[in-house]
């Protein structure tokens, strides 16, 4: 290494002398085998540690090869290099991002990685041979990398011995928080899942700004592995990340269809009630009858409920809507005052209306639960509805007639029916109607309602 600027003609020549393979007495062999020559005189001037080792009554001090197993050659390299010259080439080279394609990126990070666990390694040798000056440079560029690349330097930092671990993950979390587009999803691979489970916890306590979305596809990248094995093994891990830390309601429907749902992270039903959740906490439109209505979602307002306004009793009831330039849309029946674990444990309270649908999930479990269809393109729903009340049920009693109250069938472009259940489950209070609401989930669509008739 060249010497530094400032130093007079002495100091120059001498450090120019420490470089010289011919001045130095001794070898330090990390526990890699490698050796590492140098100037016993100069790391026990620098170096407490040296000192008493050189200087006093250990064996270590007539040797010409010293074995220290606690750290490997490179790091040992860098010690020296800094007892010698007061610099160390690792906490000046910092490697930069040299590509953009996808593969090249991954190595480049992976480079990143191998940096900072050998910085990390520094840090730890600079506290164990007590080299404070060292501590401090190895703090400072460890700060550096928390903020530039927060998720590599959570990795790195899990086998940090200092005391300013936690202090550094709290930046590389605040890094995160703050500019969370900026963070490159794919270094999440490289994390462990404990390391990935303490980002989730900082991440999710409220208020944060990031969006479910995204911590979504953190755990998402994460699952993916860096190899056949690790993509195993993370997997099952991942579905419980999901369900431990993302709100999945909080999810665009049409990302949850795309994204989240072929990622098999979330099982049918948490993706069910995700899906019924966000249409039960939708601001209702006013039901205006006649060929001009027509919602057009904004960016804030991407769900309607179309409601019926009045209890309906038993009978055949059809809606009509056209939709248009539709980049995802769901559309189905659900009762319009159900609260979202009604379908759950079936309860009825006086006053109160519910519409389940017989289902059968993957694990071979029957439920009743509202359904919905997925609609994308330019399209003419029509959904109808089979309805029979004439059954009556006790006010806070199960209606356990197993579902042969009804059915409801959607259809597009006056095709085949896309979704035929029959087992439509009314639970109804004594001497009340039902309410059923059509459910549009929009994103970035036209939606006109044609008609809305009962047909007998």
């Amino acid at each position: 290494m060249s010497p530094s600027s400032g130093m007079n003609s002495f100091e120059q020549s001498f450090l120019v002398l420490l470089e010289d393979d011919s001045f130095h007495n001794v070898i330090l062999v990390g526990n890699d085998d490698i050796g590492v020559s140098a100037n016993r005189m100069a790391l026990a001037v620098r170096c407490g540690h040296f000192q008493r080792m050189f200087m006093g009554n250990f064996q270590e001090s007539n040797k010409e090869e010293v074995y220290i197993e606690k750290f490997a050659g490179n790091v040992i390299k860098s010690i020296v290099q800094y007892l010698h010259t007061n610099k160390a080439e690792i906490l000046e080279c910092v490697p930069q991002q040299q590509h953009d394609n996808k593969t090249d990126a991954t190595a480049d990070e992976a480079h990143q990685l191998e940096w900072l666990q050998a910085l990390v390694s520094l840090a730890n040798a600079a506290i164990y041979f007590d080299i404070p000056s060292l501590q401090e440079a190895t703090q400072r560029t460890l700060r550096n990398s928390a903020k530039s690349h927060p998720l590599l330097a959570f990795a790195a930092l899990e086998s940090y011995e200092g005391q300013q671990q936690s202090d550094l993950e709290t930046l590389a979390l605040s890094t995160i928080r703050s500019n969370p587009e900026d963070v490159s999803a794919s270094a999440v691979r490289f994390l462990s899942a404990s390391a990935l489970e303490r980002i989730l916890q900082g991440l999710t306590p409220p208020p944060s700004p990031i969006h479910h979305h995204q911590i979504w596809e953190l755990i998402h990248g994460w699952a993916g592995g860096t190899d056949t094995t690790t993509t195993e093994n993370n997997h099952a891990k991942a579905k419980q990340f999901v369900s431990d830390y993302v709100d999945l309601p909080q999810i665009r429907p049409d990302v949850l269809s795309a994204k989240v749902e072929p990622s098999g992270l979330a099982d049918h039903q948490q993706l069910y009630q995700a899906y019924r959740a966000q249409a039960l906490a939708t601001t209702r439109l006013a039901w205006k009858h006649g060929d001009s209505d027509e919602f057009c979602p904004t960016p804030s307002h991407k769900m309607a409920i179309l409601d019926h306004h009045r209890p309906i009793t038993s009978g055949t009831y059809q809606w009509t809507l056209a939709f248009s330039d539709a980049n995802y849309v769901m559309v189905g029946i659900v009762d319009a005052y159900a609260s979202p674990n009604l379908a759950e444990d079936f309860s009825v309270q006086k006053g109160t209306w519910g519409c389940y649908l017989k289902q059968t999930y993957a694990n071979g479990q029957t439920g009743y639960n509202d359904q919905l269809a997925r609609i994308t393109g330019n399209a003419k729903v029509t959904v109808t509805l089979n309805l029979d009340t004439t059954a009556t049920h006790a006010a806070g009693k199960n209606n356990n007639n197993d579902g042969e109250d009804g059915s409801l069938s959607i259809s597009v472009n006056d095709g085949p029916t896309i979704l035929m259940l029959n087992g439509l489950r009314s639970a109804v209070a004594t001497g009340a109607g039902f309410l059923p609401a059509v459910v549009l989930m929009s994103s970035w669509s036209k939606v006109k309602v044609l008609n809305m008739n009962k047909l007998k």
